[in-house]
């Protein structure tokens, strides 16, 4: 991404609060989509952190948010929920008066970096599921002799 002129970073440090209650919004009726592991309490802390995210990758396009992907997709966010607090994103940044198509432009490079940290995350996930399944079951059928 492409380095943000001064005026579109201080939008997004101008309409942190909006986005952050937007994701919590989110994040609250999406509750059931999540995997058992995130704790309601977490999900109430996850809204203002990613807002914070997208400020702090907004002011520095360097920063790599695939970590912060790769976390939700370790602390139980579920993919649809994923996919909801993106387009929440685009559509509350769409929604500023004082946007420009570069602030769109940050916003779809935040998600994507997030997206791809939350796949690569899951992946991992399934693999290690399948492997403890082959192990449990390699160790149930020697057990019982076969």
């Amino acid at each position: 991404m492409k380095k943000m002129s001064a005026s579109s970073k201080l939008v997004f440090r101008r309409h942190e609060t909006e986005i952050s209650r937007q994701l919590n919004l989110v994040l609250q009726e999406s509750a059931l989509d999540n995997h058992y592991s995130l704790h309601p309490r977490r999900l109430a802390e996850l809204g203002p952190e990613l807002a914070r995210s997208l400020v702090t990758f907004v002011e520095d396009a360097e920063r790599d948010l695939e970590s912060v992907g790769r976390n939700l997709a370790s602390e139980g966010v579920g993919q649809k929920t994923l996919a909801r607090i993106s387009t929440r994103i685009r559509r509350v940044v769409a929604s500023l008066q004082d946007v420009g198509i570069e602030s769109l432009d940050a916003v779809d490079a935040f998600v994507e970096s997030l997206l791809i940290g939350f796949i690569t995350a899951h992946e991992e996930q399934i693999l290690k599921s399948q492997e403890d399944l082959r192990r449990a079951l390699a160790e149930a059928r020697e057990g019982m002799g076969t």
